[in-house]
């Protein structure tokens, strides 16, 4: 048993230095500028380069690993590019409340996860089986569970996969250009909203405060019609859900691309459904 965990322990050291190198590369492949995010996108270049050359930035790349790596086996994570402030201070000023997040996710999975990963094994293919391992919303239009939904099977439903994509906005955009680009969004779906709502016998059921409209027509049964054609159509997506108890289908305005031409766009294409219905 002590050969087998020291073997272990010792497996642990290209892991770390692995993730290290990981992370060090990832940093670097983002696009954007550390310096250029710390002053600001109005920074005189000059301060720009002092900037960079004081935080090692425009050393060669393997002497930046080679710093970066010595720090860390001394302890020493550098200085944080957003708050000009130790990471090793940061860490321990978070720390707490990280660990407080970590116990209770812990003691949920515990109390629930095991579980039901242990009925959803134990009945396989059944309904408990379906509930325990799926997503599920009171808006969401599922299948029996003998089809497959599509939505449980992309990376959107993944918490791994989606933590990435928001790190990498978050890296390249910094905090004020992720809040420019979410209000942007936003605003899109207003604007999408109100051109549904100028379209004959279409209804926005929800308060468009976010990213999402959901419309629908004066009978479920065109409603659901309305989606499908739609979706025949090619110029938008949309997606059946259940909204007070009334069918309705759901659009996300999701992309950083989506324009006012593609707002004018999905728009006509409700209006000649709508027509054609």
């Amino acid at each position: 048993m002590t050969r087998y965990l020291i073997r272990r322990l010792l497996l642990t050291i290209p892991v770390i230095l692995g993730v290290a190198t990981l992370v060090f590369a990832l940093i670097h492949l983002v696009p954007g500028d550390p310096a250029q995010a710390m002053l600001g996108e109005t920074a005189p270049q000059a301060d720009v380069l002092k900037l960079r050359h004081a935080l090692g930035l425009d050393q060669p790349l393997l002497t930046q690993y080679r710093t970066f790596m010595t720090g860390l086996l001394r302890g020493d994570l550098g200085t944080s590019f957003r708050y000009n402030v130790p990471v090793t201070t940061q860490i321990r000023e978070k720390l707490p409340n990280t660990a407080t997040l970590a116990l209770a996710a812990m003691c949920f999975a515990i109390l629930f996860a095991i579980p039901l990963g242990i009925l959803a094994a134990v009945f396989r293919g059944t309904f408990i089986d379906h509930a325990a391992m799926t997503l599920g919303a009171a808006y969401y239009v599922e299948t029996s569970g003998a089809e497959r939904d599509n939505y449980n099977w992309v990376p959107e439903s993944s918490r791994r996969a989606r933590g990435f994509a928001v790190w990498a906005a978050l890296r390249s955009l910094g905090r004020d250009g992720l809040a420019v680009l979410v209000d942007r969004l936003c605003a899109t779906a207003s604007m999408l909203a109100k051109g549904f709502e100028e379209v004959d016998e279409v209804e926005v059921v929800n308060d468009v405060v976010f990213t999402q409209v959901m419309f629908r027509l004066s009978s479920d049964e065109r409603t659901a019609e309305l989606g499908r054609r739609l979706l025949a159509d090619g110029t938008c997506v949309v997606t059946p859900a259940i909204w007070a108890g009334r069918t309705v289908q759901r659009c996300a305005v999701s992309n950083w691309s989506t324009s006012e031409a593609d707002v004018a766009a999905t728009v006509a294409a409700v209006r000649r459904v709508v027509a054609a219905l």
